[in-house]
């Protein structure tokens, strides 16, 4: 098993065939007006819907709160720019994994092979023989092959297939918007610490049903096209600062390009806006609240933007404990 897992680090580390670049259409500016219609209206109702730098204030205490996307695009570089003199200015950053706990995540998935691999049984065991060749090819187009992805943890491989084929999934995280602002803290001696202890994730995704894990990998066999348009769909909405938008968007249009049903649609939203999402705000906020206590100056807290809107997301939460939220530049 520790062979195995050390194999699957290794392939995961090498340079992926040559990819062309990404060449989707954001969905949300091709909906119909009966669908445009229906996403308004929801968005009309989610709190915050917009804006990915907010200024928090209750009393002298300031929180910076920055949606942030964890992809590499040099369309960052404006933002990021930007944002520095705010990390400079600050008493401590918060970030979704800081790079100590990164080390230690690395670690772990080195040393603990269940996080990643199945203990028994394989995918083409666990799936129809028709969506497991859909798989296989899909793994094939992003470099993995599918004899390493057949013994993988349904829920990281739906992870590596949501990665359109267009993107090198060994360069798509390396320069994201958080690591610029850690970077940018780092030089500038601010402190840095985690919102959250790094098995966060795999401690969630371990836990849900491996039905719901599987519904999430066939979530993924949409073909290049459908996947470079979901991928575009998002970088759009973080550029244009519409970070609720996409969820919503995605729930109008999931009866048209989901090959789930809509019970199994159903139970992979819930699972990931209820635990991905909704449970770890939650847990952020006594970490938010009490760095706010123990720093003079301001604390900026950067994460997922998708943290930052609807009735659970971090900015409603702030809002319930006495806070006034002011849209901030990005």
């Amino acid at each position: 098993m520790n062979r195995l897992a050390a194999s699957l680090l290794a392939l995961l580390s090498l340079t992926a065939p040559a990819l062309a670049a990404c060449s989707g259409t954001a969905l949300t500016e091709t909906l119909t007006a009966e669908q445009r219609a229906a996403v308004d209206a929801r968005l009309a109702e989610t709190p915050y819907p917009q804006g990915n730098h907010w200024r928090a204030t209750r009393g002298d205490a300031v929180v910076h709160l920055i949606g942030t996307m964890h992809l590499t695009d040099p369309r960052l570089d404006g933002p990021a720019g930007r944002l520095r003199p705010v990390i400079e200015g600050a008493d401590l950053l918060l970030v979704e994994m800081a790079s100590p706990e990164k080390q230690e995540f690395e670690a772990a998935m080195k040393g603990r092979p269940e996080m990643v691999v199945l203990s028994e049984g394989s995918l083409p065991d666990m799936m129809a023989e028709a969506d497991w060749q859909a798989l296989s090819a899909a793994m094939e187009t992003r470099g993995l092959p599918p004899f390493v992805g057949a013994r993988m943890q349904p829920w990281l491989i739906s992870m590596l297939m949501a990665i359109p084929p267009c993107l090198d999934p060994t360069t798509a995280t390396e320069d994201g918007m958080d690591i610029r602002l850690e970077s940018f803290a780092v030089e500038a001696g601010v402190p840095v610490r985690s919102l959250e202890p790094h098995e966060t994730a795999f401690r969630i995704f371990n836990e849900t049903p491996m039905a719901v894990q599987l519904s999430m990998v066939r979530s993924t066999l949409v073909g290049p096209k459908v996947a470079e348009d979901l991928f575009e769909t998002m970088m759009h909405a973080y550029f244009t600062e519409n970070h609720a938008e996409i969820f919503v968007a995605i729930e109008v249009l999931t009866p048209e390009i989901s090959p789930l049903t809509e019970a199994e649609n159903d139970e992979v939203t819930a699972m990931m806006q209820d635990r991905l999402l909704a449970e770890r705000n939650h847990r952020w906020l006594p970490v938010i609240l009490q760095a706010v206590e123990d720093m003079q100056g301001p604390v900026v807290a950067a994460f997922g933007a998708g943290h930052l809107s609807g009735e659970e997301g971090v900015l409603r939460l702030l809002e319930r404990e006495g806070f006034t939220l002011e849209r901030q530049a990005f």
